[in-house]
């Protein structure tokens, strides 16, 4: 390959040469420069293209994985509410036997307890010293219901299993109507999320909430915890109060990024099932069409920057007619291959069929290709030039 650095720049240059090589020089530039915007705009437009179809892609799984969710809760919420059910049906005369019959009707649960309307335990499938509940948010919660109803406690600290749990109550009805009493179970937490989940990359967490703001369990790569508190007044609850389901946006605080958030109610209970990923953590990874995109934009800056350095160095040296004309053939060589380059990878874009472009990007692709042939023919032509001013 020739190298420019073996040329001399003598001190003198007709005055017909000069002018053609500056416009030479001038159409070169303003090619190059109008070619590699092209490619640029051409490049970052089908990025933005694929990471919006991938951020899509990842909403949809999240919304699907959120729908999933709130089904399978419900399911085995409703199971749980059926056994309790049955239990303050028989409040009176089931032993701690009978509890252990319906606990393994439902290995979900740790434990099934009746308590009397003074908050002491009567039975329980637990072994425990005599022990009063009464202080516990759950009984008073079931005790002021005005219609019986499941009540879904927020996560606490067993007494006698000293395990974090999620409380599900329900009340015991005298035959008079009143207040009977509370049959409770309790859960770990991890087991209202431990359903195989789809995957959706570092840092995606499912959430199972509470209506009151208080999550019941979460699951973040792999990882489980409970009893955390969340905003009211921003993101998933307000979000909420307007629809049962949807996809919200979590702007980024100090301690953590933006997020995208899919949920959904798990049936007709107090409980949303969320899914949030982190925008920006789904762009995909460049495939061919972005690659040979990137490669083209490299070529064509560097054939620019190139280029200008090398007709700055013939432009501010005046050298003979001749001299001249070598650099110029030299020059044209060195362009030549990129060139080609470029616009045999515009070619094979413009010919894929797997990842077809729109409209806007074939435009783009067009403006490549003029551009191209456009300094390719300067290129030509200064290098015929330069041919017939070389002596044979």
């Amino acid at each position: 390959m020739t190298s420019f650095s073996t040329f001399h720049f003598p001190a003198t240059m007709t005055s017909a040469v000069w002018p053609r090589r500056r416009v030479v020089a001038i159409a070169l530039a303003v090619a190059g420069v109008v070619l590699v915007g092209v490619v640029w705009a051409l490049a970052a437009d089908i990025a933005r293209d694929r990471r919006r179809d991938a951020e899509n892609v990842v909403l949809r799984q999240a919304a699907a994985g959120a729908a999933q969710l709130a089904g399978r809760v419900d399911a085995t919420v409703s199971a749980i509410d059926a056994l309790l059910r049955s239990a303050a049906a028989m409040a009176d005369d089931i032993d701690a036997a009978g509890l252990q019959r319906l606990l393994s009707a439902q290995p979900s649960l740790s434990q099934i307890s009746i308590i009397g309307p003074d908050g002491a335990v009567r039975v329980s499938t637990l072994s425990h010293p005599p022990l009063n509940l009464a202080d516990r948010a759950y009984f008073q919660a079931v005790r002021q219901q005005v219609e019986p109803a499941l009540h879904i406690g927020a996560p606490i600290i067993g007494r006698v299993n000293p395990k974090r749990l999620v409380p599900l109550a329900r009340p015991v009805t005298r035959p008079d109507g009143g207040f009977g009493g509370v049959v409770v179970a309790s859960m770990a937490p991890e087991r209202l999320v431990d359903w195989p989940l789809p995957e959706l990359g570092a840092g995606s967490t499912y959430s199972l909430v509470g209506t009151d703001g208080i999550v019941r369990a979460k699951q973040v790569d792999g990882r489980v915890t409970s009893g955390e508190l969340v905003p009211h007044d921003r993101g998933l609850l307000p979000a909420f109060q307007v629809a049962p389901s949807g996809i919200v946006r979590v702007d980024a605080a100090a301690d953590r990024p933006s997020r995208m958030i899919a949920y959904a109610q798990a049936g007709n209970l107090p409980l949303i099932a969320s899914v949030g990923v982190t925008i920006g953590a789904t762009a995909p990874q460049a495939d061919n069409t972005s690659t040979w995109l990137g490669l083209m934009a490299l070529a064509g800056t560097l054939v620019v920057a190139g280029a200008s350095v090398a007709l700055l160095l013939v432009w501010r040296r005046p050298i003979r007619t001749q001299a001249t004309d070598q650099v110029l053939a030299a020059m044209s060589h060195e362009l030549r291959t990129p060139l080609n380059a470029i616009l045999g990878c515009a070619a094979l874009l413009e010919d894929a069929g797997s990842t077809p472009l729109d409209p806007r990007q074939r435009a783009l692709l067009a403006e490549i290709v003029t551009a191209g042939h456009a300094l390719l023919a300067v290129v030509e032509t200064a290098q015929a030039r330069a041919g017939n001013n070389t002596p044979g």
